[in-house]
């Protein structure tokens, strides 16, 4: 079975053509096994679907296993480190200073 992806009827028809002019070279490459084409057809408007150059045999990467998916956060939780500047300056009382650990300490009277 093929499937041609093409944008419009004329690269489905360029890819056609293209399999059909290549199908011993592709057949002795691949075998029976699965394979995955880019194909570029070069000005269709001018040549039809007649010139079609191979980009890239995309094979491997084509029947790679897709990335494992993270699960979706929990609402209200928060990944991301926050900026130590920022929520210590927040947490801070006003005019108070916040140590490294992030305790308010007040300011002194002065």
């Amino acid at each position: 079975m093929f499937l041609f992806c093409g944008q419009r009827a004329i690269t489905n028809q360029a890819a056609t053509r293209y399999l059909a002019r290549n199908h011993e070279r592709l057949a002795r490459k691949h075998g029976a096994k699965p394979f995955v084409l880019l194909l570029k057809v070069v000005n269709s408007q001018a040549y039809g679907p007649d010139v079609v150059e191979l980009v890239a045999d995309v094979t491997r990467t084509a029947q790679a296993p897709l990335p494992s998916r993270r699960p979706p956060l929990l609402q209200g939780t928060h990944t991301a480190p926050l900026n130590a500047a920022a929520s210590a300056a927040s947490a801070s009382p006003p005019g108070g200073r916040a140590p490294a650990g992030g305790t308010p300490v007040p300011p002194t009277p002065g």
